[in-house]
């Protein structure tokens, strides 16, 4: 909605200026004898009405006037630009007089056909006018925008770029909106929200503060930048604009604070670069309401419900460093220097607001400010408008004086609350507010709803918006804010990497995000190996083809299925398998260079994890010989990735921390044979031979661990380890005979319901997460026994470590479960399991079926054989209570369903058939890849599994 205050100006004469006015009517025969320059002189300092009404006036001047029509009407139109802060360049397309004419007369006919349409009870309620779209390109979704006085050149921010369009590439803006450049005004590295305050300047540049919030290294820490740029416009026959040489301020601030312009006030010289920063004092207990800013040189001015605070500048600081913290401010405790107040003190805090002039400029003696607070009556949908003028006086600001102008309210009632937007328009003597009417149906606070709805899982939010209509608006209205909340809940409570949806921007992107493992898992349960579905599970396939560096060791698919880690031998990358949120471009890496390069050789990623959505920590293994004969290098290299700020995506590995093993050649790796428990903060380390394990050494082992014991897990049970005293690290590296002679027993022993004979044929699955394993977080294994050669059982126990009494820690037989069908061959189970909320997926490998998928034998085995990738989803099995003995809590068997969703053809006689070796699943974003090697010329690549984009007409 738009409101103009009206202003009656029918009878112009009473309304002209004094001088004016007597001149035509007492001197017009001596103007007539005035030199035509003198003439001109006089008409070009006239406004729009006033040139109107000389040219009736007598045919000499009418002639006149029609004779230097394109001088006279772009001088008035300079001068309207003067005076109403108007951006020049707008109309440097304006050649002909009747384009001249045009400009200088459009706020006029606007304001005649707004003042003479009035809101009917009966036809539509709407102002007329003609509407056009401007449909942006493929550039990161929109997040903020600014109309340049002017109304040709929209300014549009997009988080990390900066574009100006031309919304009329000629006077008649018959012409669609295009782009005024297919380069970008400019690219920031750190990336934007808002653009908080945006000015024109002498007519010919626009000043703009940027504003946006990111996550800091640091945690419980935000960091708020704020750039300042001035955009000019070229002097070329092409429109382009450049920025000149763009200041930027970091403000580092803890993360529950709100915006620091509010809590804490912050002066900023963008020129010298120097700031300070203080929290206002003495404002009673107004704190609680909304605020409006204004300021000069000096001063900065605080309005609220009962009045106006001046608070006088302190010195200010120079930068120092990439970063201001805020915190280092937050003792200069400043009180107001004078108050004004109010002729009433107003409650804006729930519904009102506080409304200012749209263009910003600083308040002086001979430049007063106007503000308008809405008042609003709770008991009804009625409010009133009290306009103050506040005029500082600079030489003894307690005189500054605070005047009441009018006070006014709208000519009707409203169904629901009538809000302002925080800026009025000016032009001339005319003020235009622009409102908006939300939820018509409903007068609630949606405020308190708002917060709990953020709280909500997606199935909840979906839910909760089919119950009613008023729900269904109020989330479509904040559906941006809700679902990008939702996201990041979903991707604390899942361990899941936050930047995997930086590029995540409109509202569809997070929802998307949001739903998509539940779209995934309905498809997986929809989709059965029945007689109709012999073969796969629906997939869109895509290949990742590595360029000519030595071939892939092993990969890590980064939970939130966009980045994936690949080592190879001496470095370290990370690719991007998808660039936007819609998956369709081919997957590239993030950087050219490697993230890491090694000085040892590295062939396993022996232990990678999430830690606070921010970071992935990396633990990598390598063998090599040593000097000494019979003797080999174990090599661990532990690091912590994060992930850069700026515009580009790149990773940055840290300081990482390297420990070297020395051991005999003939010995297995020392993790198993013997553990070693290493603190890579301080660099400490400790290993021990583990004894009283009984004749079960030749079987399968997995491996848990916290900071004081080791967990041992084999078919017979769970043996833990107390951890002992480390030692320093001192030398190259750590000879493990030096450890040799510790022999440790277990302190304590728990077992399985029955010993499973899990060596040759079985397998124990742990958590794809790693976690320590606390009093708080117990650990679910699945145990797999075989039964016979195509038949088994998956045993899924928990173990609950007590920390303060060790010996009393339970192992629980929580669910037995076996496959719903038979196999010709053994289906292995990889060592991880992967969770998301309560569901858990295992990945299986089905080596060299010989069946195809209608049933029948091929006469060739060996041509016919295949390796294949199978599935498995099934909840987690819950808890038992605290007071449920070990092994009374198993639930009734459960039926396993195990569906393939990749197969693979295997030779043992061509060397040029790819191999596949490992793999990586994320839940949360129904992705998958697979690891596929040749033979014949050492050649790699990854296949990328997308099981959501062929599910999107999946009801979730």
């Amino acid at each position: 909605m738009l409101g103009l205050q009206r202003v009656d100006i029918r009878n112009w004469q009473q309304r002209a200026q004094p001088w004016l006015y007597s001149f035509l009517h007492t001197f017009t025969g001596t103007m007539e004898r005035l030199p035509p320059d003198i003439q001109l002189m006089i008409i070009e300092k006239l406004g729009v009405l006033d040139i109107f009404h000389l040219q009736q006036t007598c045919k000499t001047l009418y002639q006149l006037i029609e004779a230097f029509d394109q001088t006279i009407w772009r001088k008035c139109l300079q001068l309207q630009c003067s005076q109403n802060r108007m951006f020049w360049p707008s109309y440097r397309d304006h050649v002909a007089s009747h384009e001249l004419k045009d400009a200088c007369t459009a706020s006029f006919r606007f304001r005649k056909a707004t003042g003479n349409w009035e809101p009917q009870s009966e036809g539509i309620a709407f102002i007329p006018s003609v509407s056009k779209k401007l449909v942006l390109d493929s550039d990161p979704a929109l997040e903020d925008f600014y109309l340049i006085p002017g109304g040709r050149f929209l300014i549009t921010l997009h988080k990390f770029k900066l574009r100006v369009w031309n919304l009329y590439p000629s006077p008649s803006w018959k012409k669609g909106p295009e782009a005024v450049g297919y380069t970008d005004v400019y690219c920031m590295q750190d990336p934007f929200a808002s653009i908080a305050y945006a000015n024109v300047v002498d007519c010919t540049k626009v000043q703009l503060i940027l504003d946006g919030t990111t996550e800091s290294e640091h945690d419980g820490q935000q960091i708020t930048s704020m750039l300042y740029m001035e955009l000019t416009i070229g002097e070329g026959p092409e429109t382009t604009f450049s920025a000149g040489e763009p200041v930027l301020l970091r403000l580092l601030h803890p993360e529950d604070e709100e915006t620091p312009n509010f809590t804490m006030a912050v002066a900023w010289d963008s020129t010298r670069n120097h700031c300070i920063g203080w929290r206002p004092d003495g404002l009673g207990e107004e704190s609680y309401l909304k605020w409006e800013l204004f300021s000069n040189d000096k001063f900065i001015f605080y309005v609220t419900g009962a009045g106006i605070h001046g608070f006088e500048i302190p010195p200010l600081r120079p930068i120092t460093g990439e970063n201001v913290d805020l915190l280092s401010f937050s003792g200069n405790l400043l009180p107001p220097t004078f108050f004004l107040p109010h002729t009433g003190t107003y409650d804006i805090g729930e519904s009102g607001y506080i409304v200012g002039p749209d263009a910003c400029f600083p308040i002086t003696d001979q430049q007063p400010v106007v503000y308008i607070i809405q008042e609003k009556n709770d008991l009804s949908s009625t409010f009133r408008l009290h306009w103050y003028q506040f005029r500082f006086n600079s030489s003894d600001p307690q005189s500054s004086t605070l005047t009441l102008l009018r006070t006014s309210s709208p000519d009707r009632e409203y169904e629901s609350d009538l809000a302002p937007f925080v800026n009025y328009y000016t032009w001339g003597d005319q003020v235009a507010i622009v409102w908006e009417l939300e939820y018509e149906d409903d007068d609630s606070n949606d405020e308190d709803e708002l917060t709990i709805i953020e709280r909500l899982s997606a199935p909840d939010i979906l839910h909760l918006q089919q119950t009613c209509k008023r729900f269904y608006k109020l989330i479509q209205a904040f559906d941006r804010t809700i679902w990008r909340k939702c996201l990041r809940l979903q991707g604390s409570q899942n361990g899941v990497f936050w930047p995997s949806y930086r590029d995540h921007a409109t509202s569809g992107d997070f929802k998307d995000a949001c739903i998509a493992h539940f779209r995934f898992r309905n498809a997986i349960r929809e989709w059965e190996p029945t007689s109709a579905h012999t073969g796969s599970i629906p997939t869109t396939l895509k290949k990742l083809v590595f360029d000519s560096i030595p071939g892939l060791e092993e990969f890590y698919l980064i939970p939130g299925g966009r980045f994936l880690i690949t080592l190879r031998m001496y470095t370290l990358q990370v690719w991007s398998l998808y660039s936007s949120p819609s998956w369709n471009k081919e997957p590239e890496p993030v950087k050219h260079a490697e993230v890491y390069c090694m000085q040892g050789p590295f062939s396993s990623i022996a232990y990678a994890n999430v830690v606070n959505c921010t970071k992935v920590q990396l633990l990598l293994h390598g063998t090599t010989k040593s000097e000494l004969e019979d003797q080999e290098i174990t090599s661990m290299l532990y690091m912590e990735l994060t992930i850069g700020e700026g515009p580009e995506t790149t990773f940055s590995a840290g300081e990482p921390v390297l420990l070297r093993l020395l051991h005999p050649e003939d010995e297995e790796t020392p993790n198993f044979t013997m553990p070693v428990a290493w603190d890579t903060a301080r660099n400490h380390c400790f290993g021990w031979r583990p004894d009283g394990l009984g004749d079960e050494s030749y079987q399968e082992w997995e491996l848990f661990s916290n900071d004081k014991f080791l967990f041992y897990v084999n078919g017979a049970g769970i043996y833990g380890f107390e951890i002992p005293p480390l030692r320093p690290i001192t030398g190259e590296r750590v000879d493990l005979s030096s450890f040799s002679g510790n022999l440790l027993s277990p302190t304590f022993f728990i077992p399985h319901i029955s010993t499973y004979d899990i060596g040759e044929s079985g397998c124990i699955v742990g958590p794809e997460a790693c976690f320590p394993i606390t009093d708080q977080h117990p650990v679910v294994y699945i145990v797999q026994e075989r039964i016979v050669s195509s038949t088994f059982c998956l045993h899924w126990y928990q173990f609950r470590f007590n920390s303060s009494d060790p010996q009393s820690s339970t192992l629980t037989l929580l669910r037995t479960s076996s496959p719903d069908r038979e196999y010709e061959s053994d289906l292995t189970p990889f060592r991880t399991y992967y969770t998301w909320g309560d569901q858990v997926a295992i990945v299986w490998e089905l080596e060299y079926e010989d069946e195809d998928d209608d049933g029948s034998d091929d006469e060739d085995e060996v041509e016919s054989a295949h390796s294949s990738f199978y599935l498995s989803l099934s909840s987690m099995p819950p808890s038992p209570s605290s007071s449920t003995a070990a092994y009374d809590h198993v639930e009734e068997e459960e039926s396993l369903t195990i569906m393939r969703f990749a197969r693979y053809p295997v030779s043992q006689h061509d060397d040029r058939v790819p191999v596949p070796l490992n793999h990586g699943l994320c839940l949360h974003t129904g992705k998958a890849v697979v690891h596929c090697w040749v033979p014949s010329d050492d050649s790699y690549w990854v296949d990328c599994y997308d099981f959501v984009g062929q599910m999107k007409d999946v009801e979730t």
